[in-house]
């Protein structure tokens, strides 16, 4: 039940095909296709909110305990990922310097 204006009302309930979804998903996916190659920008923000997250919301001492608790995994892949960063970023600062 939905509160509206202080009444509740029953949410009506309806029923989509696969087809429709795929479509309705499709539809959203084309709209959020700003550039070609929106997946690059997409993924650009998912790992901006990801790592948000992990800097505001999740207490360092606790990633720390984690890490040292045979995590360290966590910490080889930030690494890799950074090395990663880091060249992408360096070939885009030459170009834009070109």
């Amino acid at each position: 039940m939905v509160e509206h204006g202080g009444k509740k009302k029953d949410m009506k309930k309806i029923k989509l095909t696969e087809k429709d979804l795929m479509r309705i998903v499709k539809k959203t996916i084309s709209e959020d296709r700003e550039t070609r190659n929106y997946m690059f920008f997409s993924n650009l923000k998912q790992m901006r909110r990801q790592i948000d997250i992990m800097l505001n919301d999740f207490n360092p001492q606790w990633i720390d305990d984690m890490l040292c608790g045979g995590h360290d995994w966590a910490d080889d892949k930030i690494s890799e990922s950074k090395s990663n960063i880091d060249s992408v970023f360096d070939f885009f600062m030459n170009k834009k310097e070109e």
